[in-house]
């Protein structure tokens, strides 16, 4: 079946460097690389008319690249058309920039005197002749304007301009954290976020890694973070069964438009405190020493993922599950061997991938050991030291 137009695009007028760069009372007009808007009423960058919105990953570009475009510009080669979804917020009309912002950031940078044209020369915009100023800032830059068609609702329109945003990261693919931030809005992400993230930002123990999360250019824990919603709320659902908790394949878009009520919030906030009381409880029973091996707490694809699939096990007791974790984190700690040693026998996949098979293999090889630890060690070969 051939699929349904649910977008328009519009060519208008190409935009100027000149228009790009204006300046008023010391501030750009239309568009300013250093700002970022989110949706949020009078935040700063509120009033530009081209914006960069908050699923954007920071320009990553090596002073080789930004020379590069440049000196395309003064050339006369085309840079390629910069992508806009339209908006339209108390009647004004905005434009997220969907495609080309590293570009626009780049150019205002130049015109800024951020970098030099060419490396170790007085090549900045500053130091130009009056004609080459000229000819920089009348370079056209070609707009493409993405509108929403017909019949099409404002809820789904946002979905087709997200899903526009990712199939245009063809140059460099989109990590799990960048699909996820670029559905933000969404409600697993807004709780994860806000319920989680700034929650435990500033806990003196930062068991999860969140302290130094950072919409712009520390997303890391974002897809772990997730993780924690999904297994605990949505473990059952078909898309798991092959795909990763985070954003494997399509199962970001799945995921994202779930809502979740009061219980399963709750559920997920008892889980984090429950997990933060039973690492801290490793180091009261067993203090640590020099010559620990570290542990990380806040992978899903390790102790954490497993402490949420034991988590909604009614098989064991709250208090036995902590009495097990304990034990086994402390002998994570002292040997050597054991991590290279405990998955002995299962699949490279169920070794480490997140998937429902994955987690849920390594959960019980964990407990088949706790249980009996002469035999499973015997059996597969692992070698631990006990505590």
């Amino acid at each position: 079946m051939i699929p349904t137009q649910v977008m328009k695009r519009e060519f208008p007028e190409p935009i100027t460097i000149r228009e790009l760069c204006e300046i008023d009372d010391e501030k750009f007009t239309i568009f300013d690389y250093t700002k970022r808007y989110d949706g949020v009423k009078n935040l700063e960058g509120s009033n530009l008319e081209y914006r960069i919105p908050k699923h954007q990953r920071k320009p990553e570009w090596n002073t080789t690249q930004k020379t590069e475009l440049i000196d395309t510009i003064f050339k006369g080669f085309p840079i390629g058309s910069i992508i806009l979804s339209e908006r339209i917020e108390e009647d004004v009309k905005y434009y997220d920039i969907e495609d080309g912002q590293t570009r626009l950031s780049n150019i205002q940078g130049y015109f800024m005197n951020k970098y030099p044209l060419i490396e170790d020369t007085d090549t900045y915009f500053k130091d130009l002749k009056n004609g080459e100023k000229n000819r920089f800032l009348d370079y056209k830059i070609p707009k493409i304007v993405l509108q929403k068609c017909n019949g099409v609702s404002d809820y789904n329109h946002d979905d087709n301009i997200h899903e526009t945003f990712e199939r245009l990261q063809g140059g460099k693919a989109l990590a799990d954290k960048d699909k996820i931030m670029n559905r933000v809005d969404k409600p697993i992400v807004k709780f994860v976020i806000e319920d989680i993230i700034n929650k435990y930002m500033d806990n003196g123990e930062d068991i999860l890694c969140v302290k130094n999360f950072n919409v712009l250019n520390n997303r890391k824990v974002l897809p772990d973070m997730v993780g924690i919603v999904c297994g605990l709320c949505f473990k059952d659902e078909k898309c798991f069964d092959k795909g990763y908790f985070t954003a494997h394949k399509d199962n970001h878009r799945i995921l994202m438009d779930k809502e979740l009520d009061n219980i399963q919030k709750s559920l997920v906030l008892d889980f984090i405190k429950w997990y933060y009381d039973m690492i801290k409880s490793c180091n009261i029973i067993r203090e640590p020493e020099d010559t620990d091996i570290k542990v990380n707490y806040s992978k899903f694809n390790k102790v954490l993922g497993l402490c949420v699939f034991d988590y909604i096990d009614e098989s064991t007791s709250m208090e036995y599950k902590k009495k097990m974790w304990i034990n086994i984190i402390n002998i994570m700690k002292s040997s050597y061997n054991f991590i290279d040693t405990i998955w002995n026998g299962l699949t490279k996949g169920d070794q480490r991938n997140c998937t429902k098979s994955g987690l849920t293999n390594r959960l019980e090889r964990i407990k088949d050991f706790y249980n009996d630890k002469a035999t499973i060690s015997r059996e597969h070969g692992i070698k631990f030291v006990d505590v």
